[in-house]
């Protein structure tokens, strides 16, 4: 019987090791913590975008940022994003933009394109989630150390 509890008190501390950092909620910004100088960080940005298939629409050596080009969410959902970089000596900030690529037409009245910055909030399924998932999951790509900044 002890043998029994003890086995699962460690089962117990494996699972809860295992579980991923939650990220806050209302998330705007990732933050990649490393120790590489700022010429570095621009070179392994600009590579990772690259070896993912984006474009880079504007780099800016001076100020060392990176800006990619629209990319789409999702092939049958009508939503696109792109990604902003901004790099320092020792990090990556990682932000971004979404755009419900959606007119109505209301008996005359027309709604345009709406566009918001990428936020971790909404439902699961959303496009600001959803948005925000592939800007995580690109940072990720660029390192294991984290800041997340909320709103």
């Amino acid at each position: 019987m002890k043998n029994l509890i003890l086995l699962l008190l460690i089962a117990c501390n494996l699972c809860a090791f295992s579980e991923p950092k939650e990220v806050p909620h209302k998330t705007y910004k990732i933050i990649v913590k490393n120790n590489l100088s700022a010429d570095e960080n621009f070179a392994l940005a600009g590579r990772t975008l690259i070896d993912n298939d984006y474009t880079i629409a504007i780099k800016d050596k001076d100020f060392y940022t990176i800006k990619t080009a629209k990319r789409e969410l999702y092939k049958s959902r009508m939503g696109s994003y792109f990604l902003n970089f901004s790099i320092k000596d020792h990090s990556i900030s990682v932000t971004g933009e979404c755009f419900a690529d959606l007119t109505l037409n209301f008996g005359g009245v027309r709604t345009e394109n709406s566009s918001f910055k990428i936020c971790y909030k909404g439902m699961n399924g959303s496009l600001e989630k959803d948005a925000f998932i592939r800007m995580a999951d690109f940072a990720k790509k660029m390192g294991t150390e984290f800041e997340c900044v909320t709103e």
